[in-house]
């Protein structure tokens, strides 16, 4: 079996590396402690560069909310919502595995490189400044969502309640930068990147399943991984997403 430790110097002399490679050289958790492995790492593994391989581009590093709002173009806080239950509900089953293995792969790499961003955010303290670059420089990138996702509304494919920020509290929800202060931590990053490589491992086994993991790496990990959606989804439109059909 492949070694399931990150290589801690992986950032510095790969530059790119297949996703695929990156998901497979882990294996599933029954293998090995996730308090362990960190805590034997620890001394080393000390830096942000070295919880995720897959590194941002420049432009990213240097303005990471650029990538919250690519993560945001390509679907809204719906569609990624529904895409995240889909893929726990298929971790969950031992009967049937999924058949678009690529769609998870790169939700998955998404999500890490969101949550790279969502480091450097809360690590650098850095507050979202909406600029007017979207349809021809008149609207804010929050504008142009809203816009989106009030077309998906209309046009039936979500309802009103699916954009709502739902699994945040009231407090969470004034505040979401708290939010990922909390949850993009160096150790969490590092869980949740074990967690989701076993959500994959789940996926596409028929023989595994995730309910035979630890309470952390399934309805915890679920409900962090809801958390960070909706935290950025309420900074971009600047927490005012009840203002949906206006």
């Amino acid at each position: 079996m492949k070694n399931t430790k990150f290589s801690i110097n992986i950032m510095k002399s790969i530059k790119k590396i297949s996703f695929d490679e990156c998901c497979f050289t882990e294996a599933a958790s029954q293998f090995f402690d996730f308090d362990k492995v960190i805590k034997e790492n620890d001394h080393n593994v000390n830096r942000f560069a070295s919880t995720c391989p897959l590194a941002l581009e420049d432009k990213y590093k240097d303005d990471p909310f650029l990538f919250v709002e690519y993560f945001f173009s390509i679907d809204g806080l719906a569609g990624h919502k529904k895409y995240l239950r889909k893929w726990f509900k298929k971790a969950l089953s031992k009967d049937r595995c999924v058949t678009n293995a690529k769609d998870f792969l790169f939700f998955c790499n998404q999500f890490t490189q969101l949550m790279n961003a969502g480091y450097l955010i809360a690590d650098r303290q850095i507050k979202y400044l909406p600029q007017r670059r979207f349809n021809n420089n008149t609207e804010t990138f929050g504008e142009w969502l809203i816009k989106f996702q009030n077309k998906s509304i209309l046009e039936n494919e979500y309802y009103v309640a699916q954009y709502d920020a739902s699994s945040l509290d009231i407090i969470s929800r004034n505040d979401p930068y708290a939010i990922l202060k909390k949850e993009l931590t160096f150790r969490k990053i590092q869980k949740l990147r074990y967690g989701m490589l076993e959500w994959l491992y789940a996926a596409f086994s028929k023989q595994y399943s995730i309910e035979d993991l630890n309470k952390n790496s399934v309805f915890d990990q679920y409900e962090s991984m809801e958390n960070i959606l909706e935290a950025f989804y309420l900074i971009i439109v600047e927490t005012k997403p009840l203002q949906i059909l206006n």
